[in-house]
């Protein structure tokens, strides 16, 4: 069950955020996976129950959404998420993945990815909306 901070921060998290992780880790706005990834992080952090697994829950729900098929959609995020691990700087896939990535076993899968930067985004709203409520106390 949720609490109270980490509901604000669910809804703290916005589209621009998002948007602005993606083309921080790399991934171009003019590339298809770039929309499907927001949408798919955006479904993650809206009810990561609901959301738990990528192939049968999430992809489905992309395909209906971009009018396309679900390989179509698997392909998109894995080619954006290859992008961004070939020329994105080492110190912000670090920064976001921290000890999840490892460079020797390969890029991470789109499940790993998605979740992973659903969860850094969420708890950085998190941290400000914390940061927030103790500036609010006084």
């Amino acid at each position: 069950m949720a609490n109270i901070n980490e509901s604000a921060a669910v809804k703290a998290v916005t589209d621009k955020e998002v948007s602005e992780i993606l083309r921080k880790i790399g991934i171009p706005c003019n590339l298809k996976g770039f929309d499907m990834i927001k949408s798919a992080i955006l479904l993650i952090i809206s009810d990561k129950s609901k959301y738990s697994a990528v192939t049968k829950d999430i992809y489905p729900v992309l395909a209906k959404q971009f009018d396309t098929n679900t390989s179509l959609i698997e392909r998109s995020i894995r080619t954006s998420i290859i992008r961004a691990f070939d020329y994105t700087n080492p110190k912000v896939i670090d920064e976001i993945f921290g000890n999840c990535y490892d460079s020797e076993k390969g890029n991470p899968t789109n499940s790993e990815f998605l979740f992973t930067v659903a969860e850094y985004l969420k708890y950085k709203a998190e941290d400000e909306s914390n940061e927030q409520s103790c500036f609010n106390q006084y």
